[in-house]
């Protein structure tokens, strides 16, 4: 799976590479993960990393990890739950 820092992920949504994306929780924890679906390909998936470590960036709260599509560029209009 293809990582993107915090830099890369802004330049690739103004760039109009980025479809979509969406937080899923960890199993087993109360921490959020960012995933974004390549525009190019449907099937291809990315994750948000640390720019520091590269590690999966986990995100506490569901504002902070808002926060941040928003410093991106995405317009958070809906928040489906099951």
């Amino acid at each position: 799976m293809k990582q993107l820092t915090f830099a890369e992920a802004k330049k690739d949504f103004d760039r109009g590479l980025i479809a979509a994306a969406w937080l899923e929780r960890q199993p087993m924890s109360d921490e959020w993960v960012l995933f974004f679906r390549s525009q190019l390909r449907a099937e291809s998936t990315m994750v948000f990393v640390s720019t520091r470590e590269r590690e999966v960036r986990l995100f506490k709260s569901l504002p902070a990890a808002l926060n941040i599509l928003r410093d991106i560029g995405f317009q958070a209009e809906r928040l489906d739950v099951k």
